[in-house]
């Protein structure tokens, strides 16, 4: 019977663990003097470009959207001006593009926690499952918190970078967040 009971508890733990339930449902990340200036750029229905991308352009609040990859998480980001998810619904889309969010989440195939946009790779030919631009070390953690150690960051070449993110389990408006003593780690993402 209390095998039973020892059972159950650890099946309902794990289920909740894989929703994210124990971790940080929001977290602000600062990325630092970070830029790639030939990025590969693919937008459904337009040519392949090479833009500059400016990681620190990706700053900002990051929320858990219900959703996981790999069994963790999947952290997306927010709007800049009141950390709302950014409107992917737009009626005119020629003059007020949508914007698609970048995504933080775990990728078991490199055993790593990444920073991603779904339009932008390091390559035409890169159509892996984890097109990274940001990763943690390899790491098995579930929880971002956990990650430690620097990320290494694509700006043509594979280079090493440390880096930040706070939990932010209660958020007040934009220019008044409100931190407890629930407040997480964090790291700071910049150039060594």
């Amino acid at each position: 019977m209390n095998l039973l009971a020892l059972l159950a508890v650890q099946i309902q733990v794990t289920i909740k663990q894989s929703k994210g339930d124990y971790q940080c449902k929001s977290i602000t990340v600062i990325i630092n003097d970070e830029v790639w200036e030939e990025s590969i750029v693919r937008i459904p229905g337009k040519d392949v470009e090479q833009m500059m991308l400016i990681y620190p352009y990706f700053n900002g609040v990051y929320n858990q959207n219900g959703s996981s990859h790999d069994n963790r998480p999947i952290y997306v980001e927010q709007n800049k001006f009141d950390n709302t998810p950014f409107d992917t619904m737009s009626i005119d889309s020629e003059n007020s593009p949508v914007k698609t969010p970048a995504e933080i989440k775990y990728c078991k195939s490199i055993r790593a926690w990444v920073f991603m946009h779904e339009y932008i790779t390091k390559s035409t030919h890169d159509d892996s499952d984890c097109p990274w631009l940001l990763r943690s070390e390899e790491t098995d953690v579930y929880d971002i918190e956990e990650v430690e150690g620097p990320w290494q960051v694509w700006a043509g070449v594979i280079s090493r970078t440390d880096g930040m993110y706070i939990c932010q389990p209660h958020l007040g408006n934009y220019l008044s967040l409100h931190f407890s003593h629930t407040m997480c780690s964090s790291i700071f993402l910049q150039s060594l």
